[in-house]
């Protein structure tokens, strides 16, 4: 409605008034449904997401200093390596260990089939031949996240479990429909219908492209008419967030996919 981009309350409101009186007839009150009763708890889960990335980037780093050896060798986040982490934060203190004791530690995920990818002897004679530092503040920093990282995957398993719920009970058949798309998983899928609400809403797919904010500018400019430039970006960013993360991990495991992206990226 107007060719300047200007925010303010002000001027918000003047448009808003003005869109208003012109499609007045067409408007009609949007009803609160289910979806959106869920998609705060989607949101935080984004945001607990992000939080859980940045932790384990710092840890990475922390790791890289004292142990540098075990972030090379074996998946530092996975169960059985932070329960050592979390008591022996370091090749200072794992050095000081005896084997059983490291193997007790690594033993967390044995009960659910999973091994450690290097064992308690392995690991030992990492630490003992390890260039890593000694630093306890970085020790003690490091513990700290570990814990940090716990409590937010707990918090994330329990909204997972509410948004799972919640999908099966009033979304069963979407659901199943999208992960019937290789690479789209369950998760993924529910973050995708309860941002997206009813597709009835949208008559056309452009109204769809351009509600996500995935619709290309135009530039119309002497010699440069209707000329595409990038995505708009104005529309739902969750959702343009998590349509990302869907088409990249459909590019890697579906072969049709992959095959397109490959030609797009060789000729683009």
């Amino acid at each position: 409605m107007t060719i300047r981009k200007i925010k303010t309350d002000a001027k918000d409101a003047h448009i808003i008034s003005l869109f208003a009186k012109r499609n007045g007839a067409t408007l009609k009150l949007s009803h609160s449904d289910d979806l959106e009763s869920i998609k705060p708890i989607v949101r935080e889960k984004e945001k607990l997401i992000k939080s859980m990335s940045a932790l384990k980037t710092d840890m990475k780093s922390i790791v890289n200093q004292v142990f540098p050896e075990m972030l090379k060798n074996t998946n530092i986040f996975s169960k059985s390596s932070l329960n050592l982490l979390l008591q022996a934060p370091s090749k200072r203190v794992i050095r000081n260990l005896k084997e059983k004791k490291i193997a007790k530690l690594l033993s967390s995920d044995i009960t659910k089939g999973a091994k450690p990818k290097i064992g308690a002897k392995e690991i030992l004679s990492l630490a003992k031949n390890s260039i890593g530092i000694n630093n306890q503040s970085l020790e003690k920093i490091l513990i700290s996240k570990i814990k940090q990282l716990e409590f937010l995957q707990l918090q994330l398993d329990e909204f997972n479990e509410i948004i799972e719920s919640f999908v099966d009970e009033h979304h069963n058949d979407d659901i199943e429909l999208l992960t019937s798309i290789s690479g789209t998983g369950k998760a993924s899928a529910s973050s995708f219908l309860i941002e997206l609400g009813d597709i009835n809403n949208f008559s056309t797919h452009k109204q769809l492209t351009a509600f996500i904010g995935t619709d290309p500018t135009i530039y119309q400019s002497g010699t440069s008419v209707n000329v595409k430039g990038s995505i708009s970006k104005r529309g739902n960013s969750h959702l343009r967030r998590t349509i990302w993360h869907m088409a990249r991990a459909a590019t890697v495991l579906n072969d049709t996919l992959n095959d397109v992206s490959t030609l797009y990226h060789t000729n683009p």
